[in-house]
């Protein structure tokens, strides 16, 4: 046990090391001009909605979200007691509405007399945990409807198949992609339904060694996601060496969380494909005037 312990710190401190390294370099891109010329048009990615101008994970976050023409629209999902998809970062509710307690440890019914918007303004007191099936009605195809399935397994029984379900109620295979951290997920959502676009999230990828973190440690590559058309990676530890790997397998790579303006663009000098963010009124013009030159 004490060996295995000593074996991974000692890859951690690796990682650890490499990654720091490799997140230094990429200061210099901040003032450059946009080095990556395979990159035709950045896109504009709304997070959990529009999660700084409205609460995050809401019809209002969406609304507002659509008022800047995002690409696409990101939300999180999680699933009641009774198997009903609801947007929701969190797997418990107290962070971001008048509940207490697990998501799956409530019904739907249950759920919809939450409130879910004074956390963020008291003039959104009146808002509502809204379900996936009427975030699906709201946009409409108005945007790429990007979704995050947060957990699986045995945590949420069947919520591969119900997001399955529901992508193939709208018919909405060519206007949604999930995302997710959590491999399994995508991999059992495409074994129900392979025309579904899949991206593959997670938070660093050493450019030495074939180790990914996701949350968990991982002896992988990129190629292990054959499956998956995009990576979303976070924004710190996105370097030219993964962007330019990435490329080289005819995928693209996105940012998160980007709010910042001088971020946002070192990353579009370094040459990603897309920039999610927490305010598209902030990334917008910066996103435009570059997929304009």
């Amino acid at each position: 046990m004490k060996r295995k312990l000593s074996i991974f710190f000692i890859v951690v401190f690796i990682f650890v090391i490499l990654s720091a390294i490799t997140t230094i370099s990429p200061a210099k891109y901040a003032n450059i001009k946009k080095m990556n010329s395979d990159v035709e048009r950045v896109l504009l990615i709304g997070h959990r909605g529009a999660a700084q101008l409205a609460p995050e994970n809401t019809l209002s976050a969406i609304k507002e979200a659509l008022k800047y023409n995002p690409d696409r629209i990101e939300v999180d999902i999680q699933q009641s007691k009774d198997g009903i998809l609801f947007l929701m970062h969190d797997e418990t509710l107290e962070r971001t509405t008048s509940a207490i307690g697990l998501m799956k440890d409530f019904t739907a019914e249950e759920i919809e007399g939450f409130e879910a918007g004074s956390f963020f303004n008291e003039s959104y007191k009146d808002e509502k945990i809204p379900t996936l099936d009427e975030a699906f009605e709201l946009i409409n195809g108005q945007s790429v409807f990007l979704i995050e399935i947060k957990q699986a397994g045995d945590f949420y029984p069947q919520i591969e198949e119900n997001l399955v379900k529901t992508i193939q109620k709208y018919q909405a295979h060519s206007w949604v992609i999930v995302h997710s951290f959590n491999t399994k997920a995508l991999e059992r959502i495409h074994e129900l339904d392979s025309t579904i676009i899949l991206h593959k999230l997670f938070i660093a990828k050493t450019n030495f060694l074939p180790i990914l973190y996701d949350g968990g440690w991982h002896w992988q590559t990129l190629k292990d996601f054959d499956y998956c058309t995009e990576f979303s990676s976070y924004a710190s530890f996105i370097n030219p060496h993964l962007i330019k790997t990435v490329h080289a397998m005819g995928k693209k790579i996105n940012a998160w969380t980007v709010n910042d303006t001088t971020e946002i663009q070192r990353l579009i000098n370094m040459g990603v494909d897309g920039i999610i963010t927490d305010l598209p009124n902030l990334a917008k013009p910066i996103i435009d005037r570059n997929n304009s030159k």
